[in-house]
């Protein structure tokens, strides 16, 4: 079975892309946009962590905005959508952490990976069946760009084969 294995530059490597980037960026707006997506792309753990730790705060930091913005009207387990967040936003403070200390194991990887398609799957099913508001699907787009973000990482990243 093939783990991909994340490793993430030193700091003076996302310096030097960074650099680069800047001294290499067109005027016609496609530089500053793959620029963007190398900068993102060169610490995804912290992108996705800040992103589910936030995202997992919202409900408990004001439930009636989520509910707003989620399109929810009539919810009777509001504890269950805390529930949900705050484990969210412990795998984000994990990824956060793991991401800060340069961690590069295949269990960071696949937590990371899971969670996004984990959720992927679950808005998607629960949209289509009509159970949960249509404006998830813009949370799945954003789910979709952070598995993109760990394919423009793991692309310059070696396989690992677990025995």
């Amino acid at each position: 079975m093939a783990i991909m294995e994340t490793s993430y530059p030193s700091a003076s490597e996302e310096n030097q892309t960074v650099q680069t980037g800047l001294s290499s960026t067109s005027s016609s707006g496609s530089g500053e946009f793959q620029l963007i997506v190398e900068m993102l792309a060169a610490r995804p753990g912290i992108v996705q962590g800040l992103y589910y730790t936030m995202l997992g705060v919202w409900p408990w930091a004001s439930m009636g905005s989520f509910l707003w913005v989620t399109r929810e009207e009539q919810v009777t387990d509001q504890w269950l959508i805390q529930a949900a967040g705050l484990l969210l936003s412990v795998v984000g403070v994990a990824l956060c952490i793991a991401a800060a200390r340069r961690e590069t194991s295949a269990a960071i990887s696949f937590l990371a990976l899971g969670s996004a398609l984990a959720l992927i799957f679950l808005e998607l099913f629960f949209v289509t069946q009509g159970l949960i508001s249509a404006m998830y699907l813009l949370d799945t787009g954003i789910q979709l760009g952070l598995v993109a973000l760990w394919y423009v990482h793991w692309r310059g990243s070696s396989v690992v084969t677990a025995s």
